[in-house]
């Protein structure tokens, strides 16, 4: 169950950087990022998460090979107990939301995009391999949502937001 989670993120991962590179070009590569990026949080994560913890899949592995101290303590100390199942809970309910509203239209997709970049923040405390991939994942993410907001014609930066001024004097 496991590497069909970690193939699932990687081919998502690899269609949410390519989808962000694209998407300030292509509004199709932004739908399609944006729909990666949700079966990524929703599907995969909170799903696939439920369904580890439900089969009683020991967790406790992925916080140990944190770089962290505090991290490789915590998972030791909540391994089996009712702090994990909280935590493991929470983390189900934020890529839930985020991953769902990144399907509805409007602010609730650029605030399922800040979950998602803060779920990736998040991975980076989980260990060094979080590295390789989050910083990748969250270039994209921030690309995706500079994209949803110049589609709907909000600026996102500060060097936009200045033209998006200039240009309405000019008009």
């Amino acid at each position: 169950m496991i590497m069909t989670l970690v193939v699932g993120w990687a081919l998502t991962g690899l269609t949410i950087v390519v989808a962000g590179v694209l998407a300030g070009r292509s509004r199709r590569a932004l739908r399609v990022g944006l729909a990666a990026v949700a079966f990524s949080l929703a599907g995969l994560g909170a799903v696939g998460l439920a369904v580890l913890v439900a089969t009683d899949t020991d967790l406790s592995a992925i916080a140990a090979a944190s770089y962290l101290p505090v991290v490789r303590d915590l998972a030791a100390a909540a391994a089996g107990s009712p702090l994990a199942s909280v935590v493991v809970s929470l983390l189900i309910a934020v890529q839930a939301t985020a991953g769902l509203l990144i399907l509805f239209d409007g602010r609730w997709v650029e605030t399922g995009l800040a979950a998602a970049v803060g779920v990736q923040v998040g991975l980076l405390a989980l260990g060094w391999w979080a590295f390789l991939v989050s910083p990748l994942v969250i270039t994209a993410l921030v690309l995706l949502w500079r994209a949803r907001r110049r589609d709907v014609d909000r600026p996102l930066y500060l060097p936009d937001i200045l033209d998006a001024r200039e240009h309405d004097r000019r008009s």
